[in-house]
């Protein structure tokens, strides 16, 4: 497909985002809002992991295209953050490879999503918040309620990488996190969810050939944010080891949820990212 970025979109727009091709359309576009001082705001451009957001989306699209709402949504949103975060390049190691947004946004707000401390910014942390979150609509997905809060649940798949990253920093490398990332990406599909996900990571590791110390950390750090125990992962490690509807999908993905389309004359409410179409940054996390 062809992709157009188009920068300066609307009026004080506070977002960003990615239409992909529809019927026999082969073009995909991108759009950059300037953001509004008035709510501490910049130019949308000048945050390159949204940036790379929004161009993993288009990625994400093509690969697998997740069904844009619940948990699948939630899936969508999560690669184009890791991705996102990668392109970026600030090195995992520091602070900002985690936020999203830290360079778009200031005052009080700081970061629109925080993947090292997603509940700081009023994100889902564990697996039974992430749930509770999908639960809350009812089936009843729609652009209301972010599609099922899905730029809420994003960060509970890069939080779980976070603390990968810190069980084991020598090994869970961007590098390798971007292979499993990938590996995990070709083992979905447009409806899995997030019990689908640490399923098909496990088996990415596996594929990768990750030695069972390695794929240890993925299980028992899933184990750690309250992920049942799947049969697959009864692996029988030594026990010291183990802790442990959608309607249809809108054409356009923000890069966060924003119950108001006019960012004048409402604040950023929720910053969050969508699968491989937008980088609305009310979506991120809730205003306080």
């Amino acid at each position: 497909i062809d992709l157009i970025a188009i920068v300066h979109f609307d009026s004080k727009y506070e977002n960003a985002g990615y239409s992909a091709p529809s019927g026999d359309s082969v073009i995909g576009y991108f759009i950059f809002g300037d953001g509004n001082s008035a709510n501490g705001t910049k130019s949308f451009v000048n945050g390159i992991d949204i940036v790379g957001h929004e161009y993993q989306h288009a990625f994400t699209e093509e690969k697998c295209p997740f069904v844009y709402s619940g948990e699948s949504g939630a899936l969508a949103e999560a690669f184009s953050d890791m991705f996102g975060a990668v392109i970026e390049g600030k090195g995992i190691s520091s602070t900002g490879f985690w936020q999203m947004g830290e360079d778009v946004i200031s005052g009080t707000r700081r970061v629109f999503r925080d993947m090292a401390n997603p509940t700081s910014t009023g994100c889902a942390g564990d697996y039974e918040t992430f749930k509770q979150n999908v639960a809350s609509c009812a089936g009843k997905y729609n652009s209301a309620n972010d599609y099922g809060k899905i730029h809420y649940n994003c960060t509970l798949p890069t939080y779980a990488t976070y603390l990968m990253y810190q069980k084991n920093p020598k090994f869970f490398t961007e590098y390798n996190i971007l292979q499993l990332w990938y590996e995990t990406l070709t083992k979905l599909t447009s409806t899995s969810g997030f019990d689908d996900f640490c399923d098909a990571m496990v088996k990415a590791a596996e594929a990768l050939d990750w030695s069972d110390e390695n794929r240890r950390t993925i299980e028992s750090v899933f184990a750690s944010i309250g992920v049942p125990v799947a049969k697959q992962f009864a692996i029988f490690w030594s026990l010291s080891e183990l802790i442990m509807c959608p309607t249809s999908p809108p054409t356009y993905f923000p890069v966060m949820f924003k119950e108001d389309e006019q960012p004048e004359s409402e604040p950023l409410s929720c910053i969050a990212i969508a699968p491989a179409y937008s980088l609305d940054v009310s979506t991120f996390a809730p205003s306080t």
